[in-house]
This record gives C-alpha cells, sequence and structure tokens, in this order.
C-alpha cells in the first residue's frame, strides 16, 4: 500500500506561448475563474431566492520575470499598443515541474494578449533584480487531461480501498475549465 504523497513545489515551474521562447520567469500568477451567481426569485418561495450560474470570467494571467537582454514579452506588447495589424493572440501554458524537473501539471490558456505591461521600479538602496510584469487577457483556461486522468485514477483508488469515505472525483472526459 502506497503512502501519502508529498505535494508539488510552487517554485518549479515554467510558461511557454506560442513563438516566445523566455529562459525564467519569476512569478505566474491569474490561474481562474469565477461562474456569476444569478439569484433568481421565484412566486411562493418567499423565504430563499433559487442561484443559477451565470457568465464565466477569467482572470488576467500575470507574469513576471527579470529584465534581460531579450525583448519577445515587450515587443508583443508594443504590437498591441501601436495597433499593429500583425499583432495576434497566442495560445500558452504554466507547467509545473516536480523537484526532477519532470512535466506534473499543465495549465493551458487560450487567444491570449498583452493587456498590460509594467516596467521595473528602480531604487537605489536595494540590490533586488529589476522585475518586469506582463498582465494576458485571454478567453479561458483548462487543466491538462493528463493531470484529469492522473486525478482520476487517484480518486478511484482511494474509493477502492476505502468505501466509507466519499470523496470528490474529477472529470477526466475531456479538459476541465480552471
Amino acid at each position: 500500500m502506497a503512502g501519502p504523497k508529498d505535494p508539488y513545489v510552487n517554485f518549479n515551474f515554467l510558461v511557454e506561448i506560442d513563438g516566445i521562447v523566455r529562459a525564467a520567469f519569476h512569478e505566474a500568477s491569474g490561474l481562474d475563474s469565477t461562474i456569476d451567481v444569478i439569484e433568481h426569485r421565484e412566486g411562493g418561495e418567499n423565504i430563499t431566492t433559487r442561484k443559477y450560474p451565470g457568465q464565466v470570467k477569467f482572470s488576467n494571467i500575470s507574469l513576471k520575470w527579470g529584465v534581460a537582454d531579450d525583448h519577445d514579452l515587450y515587443d508583443w506588447h508594443r504590437q498591441w499598443v501601436t495597433g499593429d495589424s500583425a499583432a495576434a493572440r497566442k495560445n500558452g501554458s504554466v507547467v509545473l515541474l516536480d523537484r526532477q524537473g519532470q512535466e506534473k501539471v499543465r495549465w493551458n490558456f487560450f487567444n491570449a494578449w498583452p493587456a498590460k505591461w509594467t516596467g521595473p521600479a528602480f531604487n537605489a538602496e536595494q540590490s533586488d533584480i529589476a522585475i518586469e510584469t506582463l498582465e494576458l487577457a485571454h478567453y479561458s483556461a483548462t487543466v491538462d487531461e493528463a493531470y484529469n486522468a492522473a486525478s482520476a485514477a487517484c480518486t478511484s483508488s482511494n474509493q477502492n480501498s476505502s468505501s466509507a469515505s466519499k470523496s470528490r472525483s474529477m472529470p477526466s472526459a475531456s479538459s476541465d475549465t480552471v
């Protein structure tokens, strides 16, 4: 019988964006979604309201990296700022790696465009690395199917080993929205 597994660390990750190669990122955040709640009051039910799912919203993905000689992300942002007709939306992924550098979880985002760029803050009294930030607006985000299949298999084995405990299973038929 296998014992409990340690969770993955959050510092070992990489970011992939169509056609843009960056060596490393300081931080990637904003992988979330929210479903608006629509409250509806029906006649005859004066005590409570019914709640229905509404519009799905995805937060901007924020990428932070140390300033270096490559300008690909800034150049992509400048294309949008100047109204360049060649400015393209791009798909990408944030990939979590284990301690051996093997891919464990992949969060994919689709039709992203650079909504905001922030240059580094300078301070003569500190010796920090100069950090740039780019926010990506996107249409949707999903967790890769391989992660869903592994989670479903883990849940299935947990249910088999302990029929008394109830666990929530993640669907594995298709990619789930974050």
